[in-house]
């Protein structure tokens, strides 16, 4: 049985060796296969997410009172947005949460997908 474990244990060793020799193989990528700016912009990837901060309608809710609360430090307020029924807004700590907990508040902001 001794031997057996020792067996196995020297398998999955040299599995995990030979996968990080053949990681530390891999050649650079050459200046073409690199991701360029230019590229995001075309297929809207990353770049098109910062875009949408700035074309799409902002949040807005005035006297809305939160409905109800998913982590300590957010709040979920009734506020149609497009296809949502709520918004859920993230506040920097579970303090700050509970100073707007069941208050009316006025929310203005945009959207993060």
């Amino acid at each position: 049985m001794k031997k057996l474990s020792t067996v196995i244990i020297i398998l999955i060793l040299e599995i995990v060796f030979h996968n990080m020799n053949y990681v530390n193989a891999q050649p650079d990528p050459k200046l073409d296969e690199l991701n360029k700016v230019s590229d995001y912009k075309n297929n809207k990837g990353t770049m098109g997410n910062v875009m949408n901060l700035y074309t799409s309608p902002p949040v807005e809710g005035r006297g809305v009172i939160n409905s109800r609360q998913f982590l300590s430090h957010d709040l979920i307020f009734p506020i149609e947005y497009k296809s949502y029924n709520e918004v859920k807004t993230e506040l920097e700590n579970t303090e700050l949460a509970n100073n707007y907990k069941d208050k009316k508040v006025d929310i203005f902001g945009v959207p993060y997908f």
